[in-house]
C-alpha cells in the first residue's frame, strides 16, 4: 500500500495536468517499482545488520574449521546424507552445523563427524557470521542478503541444490554471493552466469555434480518396488493426481476436481496426493473434497511422507507446475500430463531469466510432460489411454534426463570428491 501511494503522489500530483501517454507511464512505473524493490532489499539488509550487531544471542567463534556443512534442519538431511557418507568412507573429517537438535546427524557415531547445534536459529546464524573455515557447503539461498552474512574468515562458500530444478523460482539474488555452485545440470550454470553478467557480479566456479536428492530417492524407489506385493491388473489403470498448492497456482481449484470426478466415474483407480501445504492452507477445501468423493472405493488419499509408493503403483501422473513432475518423470519414466496453470514470475529469478533465454523450469516441464488442452481435458479418460499406449514416452523422458541431469543416483560421490579436491587445493595454498 505504501508503494502504491508513493507511485501515485510522484506520478499524479494534484497540480499536474500534463498528458502522459501509456507507454511512458508504464516505463515510469516500472522504473519506480525497480527503485522501490532495491530500497526494500537495502532496508532489510540494514535491519538484519543492526539486529545482528546488538543481538544478545551473538556467539563468537575462535576455533578454525576445515570442511563445514550448514543445514537449516532435519528435513534437509537427505540432501547431505550421501555426501557425508562418502566423506566418512574416505576418512575425511568435517563439521555439520544444524539449526535442529533432532537432526539425524547426531545419530552418527564416527570420529570424522563433528555435529553442532545451537538452541535457536539466531544463535546458529550469529555463529556462522563470524566462523573461521576453509569451505562451507549449504543448500540455503540468499547468503549475504538476509541474516546469514559471509564471514571474512571463510575461504569458499559452496551452494548445493535441494531439487532437480533450475534457479527460476528462487527469489531474486538467491545465489548471487556464493563462490562455488554445484550444478544439477548444464542449465544451472547457463542461468546463473547470465544473471551475474547482467548484474555485473563476479563469476563463480561451477562443478558438474547433479542432484544428491536422487541418491536416496532412487534407492528408496527401487527398494519399495522390490518389496511391493501389490499386484495390478493389466486392464486397470491407476492415475496419480498430485497438484501443487495456492489458489492461483494449483489446478485443484480450476479443472482438477472435475478431472478426478470423471476418471473415478470411468472406473480408473485414482490416487490423490495433495501438496503438504494443503493440510495447512487449504484444510476446508481438502475436507470438502474427501467428503464429496468418499463413496468412491477406487479413490485413495496419499498422505505418506514421500510419494514413492504412489509413483510405483500409478501408471501416469497428472499435475501442474510442481516439483513432483520432475521426481515422477526421472524416477519412474512414466507419462506425465500437465494442466495449464498460470505461474506468476514477479519477484523470482525467472522474471529476468526468461528475457535472457536462460530459464529452465517451465521449458523443462513442457518437455517432460504433455500439456493438456481444453479438448483433451474434456475427454480425459480416452486421452489417458492414448498416452499410456505411446511407447515413445519412456524413451523421451530417459533421453531428457541423461542430457540434463549430472550423475543421476550417484551425485553424492561426485560431490564428496569435489569437496575434497577444493579443500586440498585451499590447504596447499596456506
Amino acid at each position: 500500500m505504501f508503494l502504491f501511494y508513493l507511485i501515485y503522489f510522484i506520478l499524479m500530483p494534484s497540480f499536474c495536468f500534463a498528458y502522459l501517454d501509456p507507454g511512458t507511464g508504464s516505463l515510469l512505473i516500472y522504473a519506480l517499482l525497480g527503485i522501490a524493490t532495491t530500497l526494500v532489499f537495502a532496508f532489510k539488509n540494514v535491519f538484519y545488520n543492526i539486529r545482528n550487531l546488538f543481538s544478545k544471542n551473538k556467539i563468537k567463534s575462535s576455533e578454525e574449521y576445515g570442511i563445514v556443512f550448514y543445514s537449516e534442519g532435519k528435513k534437509y538431511f537427505h540432501i547431505f546424507k550421501s555426501i557425508i557418507n562418502e566423506l566418512i568412507n574416505e576418512k575425511i573429517k568435517f563439521t555439520y552445523i544444524t539449526s535442529d537438535v533432532d537432526d539425524p546427524i547426531f545419530q552418527y557415531k564416527s570420529e570424522y563427524v563433528n555435529p553442532m547445534s545451537f538452541s535457536s536459529e539466531m544463535k546458529t546464524i550469529s555463529f556462522l557470521n563470524c566462523i573461521k573455515a576453509d569451505v562451507i557447503i549449504s543448500t540455503t539461498p540468499h547468503l549475504d542478503i538476509y541474516m546469514w552474512k559471509k564471514s571474512k574468515n571463510v575461504k569458499k562458500y559452496i551452494h548445493i541444490f535441494h531439487a532437480p530444478t533450475g534457479i527460476d523460482f528462487y527469489e531474486k539474488y538467491a545465489l548471487s554471493f556464493y563462490d562455488i555452485i554445484f550444478s544439477v545440470g548444464t542449465f544451472t550454470e547457463i542461468g546463473q552466469k547470465s544473471l551475474d553478467e547482467k548484474r555485473h557480479l563476479p563469476q563463480k566456479e561451477y562443478y558438474n555434480i547433479g542432484c544428491t536428492y536422487y541418491d536416496y530417492m532412487l534407492q528408496e524407489y527401487n527398494e519399495k518396488k522390490s518389496e511391493l506385493t501389490y499386484i495390478k491388473s493389466k486392464d486397470k489403470k491407476t492415475i496419480l493426481y498430485a497438484p501443487t498448492w495456492g489458489k492461483n497456482r494449483s489446478s485443484f481449484f480450476s479443472s482438477g476436481i472435475d478431472i478426478v470426478s470423471h476418471l473415478l466415474e470411468k472406473g480408473f483407480d485414482v490416487i490423490f496426493r495433495p501438496h503438504p501445504q494443503f493440510y495447512i492452507s487449504h484444510v476446508k477445501e481438502l475436507n470438502d473434497f474427501i467428503e464429496k468423493f468418499s463413496h468412491f472405493e477406487n479413490l485413495t488419499i496419499d498422505n505418506e511422507q514421500t510419494p514413492v509408493l504412489s509413483m510405483i503403483k500409478s501408471d501416469l501422473l497428472i499435475t501442474d507446475f510442481s516439483g513432483v513432475l520432475f521426481d515422477y518423470a526421472y524416477l519412474s519414466e512414466k507419462p506425465v500430463l500437465l494442466l495449464n496453470v498460470s505461474t506468476a514470475l514477479d519477484g523470482y529469478e525467472a522474471e529476468e531469466l526468461q528475457p535472457l533465454n536462460s530459464s529452465f523450469d517451465i521449458n523443462a516441464s513442457l518437455e517432460l510432460a504433455h500439456q493438456l488442452s481444453e479438448d483433451e481435458i474434456k475427454r480425459i479418460d480416452s486421452f489417458v489411454i492414448d498416452i499410456l499406449n505411446n511407447a515413445k514416452t519412456k524413451e523421451k523422458i530417459k533421453d531428457f534426463k541423461e542430457k540434463n541431469i549430472f550423475n543421476f543416483g550417484n551425485a553424492g560421490k561426485k560431490a564428496a570428491e569435489t569437496i575434497i579436491q577444493i579443500y586440498n587445493n585451499l590447504e596447499g595454498t596456506k
